[in-house]
């Protein structure tokens, strides 16, 4: 009886040299992030790196705009498929908006692996768990940082658009207390957006 021969390329199954191959492309991956310089914007912000929640990533720059009222706000949400990107993605178009008399911010969030990690479920509800968090921290900066709070608009792209859906108005949320003071209004026992109710949808006859 004849003994099989070696296969081709060795005794080495093709699923393994698959994921040899899956792993040495993700060390690739990460040695390129760690390579990787944090941009600088061309306008440095007010505020740079100011921390509204309590994860690492939860993270702004705010560029306020110069007016002796109270200026509008806009808070940019960056796009990145929910796995990567940063709040450098808005920085070319943070002059635009201090041209037009609004303030800017831009913003980190927790990504998926993030959510992954901490067990989040279903995982997207960290990134729209933090865009409603940032506009809440952006409104109770309003006197300090010379912001309109009833004038809070948000923008993303790509994936940034979905938690921008997810961020409060101003109308139906309730107003954040400045942390300053001894009575505060903590992002975490808001309502998040998910929980509202949906509208249904009646057919037509």
């Amino acid at each position: 009886m004849l003994s099989p021969g070696p296969r081709p390329g060795g005794d080495e199954l093709p699923g393994a040299r698959n994921q040899e191959r899956r792993q040495e492309d993700r060390k690739k991956h990460d040695k390129k992030d760690e390579k990787k310089v944090q941009k600088k914007p061309a306008i440095p912000p007010t505020h740079a790196n100011v921390s509204y929640g309590k994860h690492e990533r939860n993270v702004m720059d705010f560029w306020q705009a110069k007016s002796d009222k109270p200026t509008p706000v806009v808070i940019c949400i960056h796009g990145g498929s929910l796995i990567g990107g940063d709040k450098s993605g808005y920085y070319g178009r943070v002059k635009t908006f201090l041209d037009a008399g609004i303030s800017v911010a831009t913003i980190n969030y927790r990504l998926m692996k993030q959510a992954n990690e901490e067990k989040v479920v279903p995982p997207v509800k960290a990134p729209l768990e933090d865009a409603a968090r940032a506009v809440q921290f952006v409104r109770s900066r309003a006197s300090e940082w010379n912001i309109d709070k009833k004038r809070v608009g948000a923008t993303g792209g790509s994936a940034g658009g979905r938690p921008r859906f997810g961020t409060p108005s101003t109308t139906t949320w309730p107003t954040p207390r400045a942390p300053t003071r001894s009575r505060v209004n903590p992002p975490d026992s808001i309502a998040p957006p998910w929980k509202e109710p949906r509208p249904r949808w009646t057919p037509r006859n």
